[in-house]
């Protein structure tokens, strides 16, 4: 019983140490604020961190105004006949008359974007997509 249970303790740190070793960590400049993983994220500087075997998990971090977020994505991002191939990381927020929400996130390598879950707009609101630019980080 012992024996498994060193074995079960050392797989789950390779595991860990593999999830940390395949993070990546991208910047972005949000100019306006935001709702994000359940709670609204101020105007800043944001260190976009993605983790997780696939990348599925992403951490905001604003170390300014002290504020973060855990999001983890429902998915990829559907792609709809509209959609156009983006060249660049980027996160996309739907904006309604009174608050914008973190929609979805491309880190720019292949494969789908994630997409968030997020508060759906009042019936009357009409819903404009922003795009802010992320960059990657120095490390």
């Amino acid at each position: 019983m012992k024996k498994t249970t060193n074995k079960l303790m050392i797989a789950a740190a390779f595991l860990a140490v593999a999830t940390v070793a395949s993070a990546q960590t991208l910047t972005a400049d949000i100019p306006f604020a935001f709702r994000a993983g359940g709670k609204t994220m101020p105007a800043g500087a944001y260190r976009v961190e993605l983790a997780g075997p696939i990348h599925e998990i992403v951490i905001l971090r604003n170390f300014e105004a002290r504020e973060s977020a855990l999001l983890i994505s429902n998915g990829p991002e559907v792609a709809t006949k509209d959609s156009k191939p983006k060249a660049a990381p980027s996160l996309t927020f739907e904006c309604g008359a009174v608050r914008c929400s973190l929609v979805s996130l491309w880190a720019g390598f292949s494969g789908p974007g994630l997409s968030f879950a997020h508060p759906n707009l009042r019936p009357n609101e009409r819903a404009q997509l922003m795009e802010v630019k992320l960059a990657r980080a120095a490390e």
